[in-house]
Order: C-alpha cells, then sequence, then structure tokens
C-alpha cells in the first residue's frame, strides 16, 4: 500500500490506536491513528535488537513529503549504526502546548482576564502543532492554521489566532534570556518567531461607516420589542461605551442603586 494524501484524509479513528505500513523503498514508513483522530506519521528500525518506532511529525502539519524526507534521513543515520532518537534535542526542549501554557501563565499573572479564552482558542484552533517542539515551527505552519480558519468563513477570529501566535512566540523568543526563568526546567531555543513573516488581513476588520444618529438611538432606548434584561444591558452600552466582557460578567452586587454607581472589578476589566 503506497500512502497518498487522499488515503490520510480518508482514514477514520477506531476504538483503538493502530499502525498503517507503506510497502516501499522507505523501509518502516507509516502511520499512526489514535481514537482523537489525529494522524503521526513513523518509522519503525531495529537498535541493539529492540524494535523502535521513531516520530517523524503530525500530519497535516508535516506534510506527506516531509514525512518521507524526514524517515530518509533517519534511516540513514540507523545504517551508520545511529540511533536518530539520541540525536534528539534535550528532553526539556519546550513544546508548543508548553509555549502558550507560558503565555497564558503570564497573561494570569498580568491580570488579563480574557486569558482562558485565549487558551481555549489556541487549543483549539493549534492542534495541528501543539506537541511539535517550539523551535521547530516555521511560517509554513502558521499559514496552514490561518488558512483553515479563513476557509470556514472566520476571518475576523484568523486574525484573533495570528495575533495570540505572535506575542505566545515573542515571550519564547526572550524566555530563555529572561533571568526571571533561570531555574525553569523547560527551554524553547527561539531564535526568531516565526509569526512575524505572516501579514495581518487587514481586510477582515474595516471599522464602522457611521454612528447610530439621534432619532435611531431614541428608538432603540424606548423600543419594546428588546427583553428586559438586553434592554436593560443595551442602554448600559449606550450610556458607558463599556467592553461586552465588562457588562455581560455583571453581578447585582457591583450596583449601588442609591448612589447610582456601578464598580466594575479589576479582574473583568481588560485593561
Amino acid at each position: 500500500m503506497k500512502l497518498t494524501d487522499n488515503l490520510l484524509k480518508g482514514l477514520k479513528p477506531k476504538t483503538s490506536s493502530y499502525r498503517i505500513y507503506e510497502k516501499g523503498v522507505d523501509k518502516g514508513f507509516g502511520v499512526k491513528v489514535i481514537p482523537s483522530g489525529s494522524i503521526s506519521f513513523f518509522m519503525q528500525y531495529a537498535t541493539d535488537g529492540k524494535q523502535r518506532f521513531y516520530n517523524l511529525g503530525r500530519y497535516p502539519s508535516v506534510s506527506l513529503s516531509e514525512a518521507r524526507e524526514r524517515c530518509r534521513s533517519a534511516r540513514l543515520l540507523v545504517d551508520q549504526g545511529v540511533d536518530p532518537q539520541q540525536q534528539e534535542a534535550p528532553d526539556n526542549y519546550g513544546l508548543v502546548r508548553d509555549l502558550f501554557d507560558y503565555y497564558t501563565k503570564k497573561m494570569r499573572e498580568d491580570g488579563k482576564s480574557t486569558w482562558e479564552t485565549v487558551q481555549k482558542d489556541l487549543n483549539t484552533n493549534c492542534q495541528d502543532i501543539m506537541d511539535m517542539r517550539a523551535n521547530l515551527v516555521e511560517p509554513i505552519h502558521i499559514r496552514r492554521i490561518l488558512h483553515k480558519i479563513i476557509t470556514r468563513g472566520s476571518e475576523v477570529q484568523a486574525n484573533r489566532i495570528r495575533a495570540y501566535l505572535l506575542r505566545a512566540f515573542k515571550l519564547g523568543v526572550y524566555h530563555d534570556n529572561d533571568p526571571v526563568n533561570l531555574s525553569s526546567n523547560v527551554v524553547f531555543q527561539l531564535s526568531t518567531n516565526p509569526v512575524e513573516a505572516i501579514p495581518k488581513n487587514t481586510k477582515a476588520e474595516m471599522a464602522g461607516e457611521r454612528n447610530l444618529s439621534f432619532s435611531e438611538i431614541r428608538i432603540l432606548w424606548h423600543s419594546a420589542d428588546i427583553a428586559e434584561q438586553m434592554h436593560i444591558a443595551t442602554k448600559l452600552l449606550l450610556i458607558y461605551g463599556c467592553r461586552l466582557m465588562e457588562l455581560c460578567g455583571a453581578e447585582k452586587s457591583e450596583f449601588d442603586f442609591n448612589a447610582m454607581i456601578w464598580t466594575v472589578p479589576w479582574e473583568r476589566v481588560k485593561t
């Protein structure tokens, strides 16, 4: 069986992991499918009389052709009596998931109330690179992630994810040189930010062309067609111009109705 992109895209997960070997010139080359549906390339080889598996990357972050090249490079090492896994980076080289954890941890420490949203968005949209070493991520990997988001019609979300990734990798570049992190058991060895080469889609977020007129505001203010709770929220937005997360998370205890004062807790204020 020869592996092709069509074959890989058609593979279905089962209740337990399984492997498919390609019978061809690339000895031991194949893919592993786990119950979650994730597909990764591997090369099976023998060293010291034991069978071992060498991870070649996750599909489609690593393309079929890239995986073949990695397999051939690793096979050359095996033929020279070298275990390719001994050529791996140290165990403390951070993965992308470690970088995301570090980024959102810094957001929490800085009092950024949006850290949970950022964490969820990154984990949801960047699964293809989560298990890669952070210093192996290239612009092509970022482009693929953003393209996938754009093709489902979420251009604004693609810009958001790009911004999160840009900040995360920027932090990663500085991480190893920060004296505060001297005792950290993870190093990223990042010298460049792979997201900097990816342009922002400026056409995705265009400013509105006009404001509501006073007559339109009057209609909205006195409308009887809006549910009471939503109507109150709309009026507060009109009066204060606050952020949605500040308003929608408000509790009754925040309001002093006698003094007519609304105090928003600092943890729900973005800035």
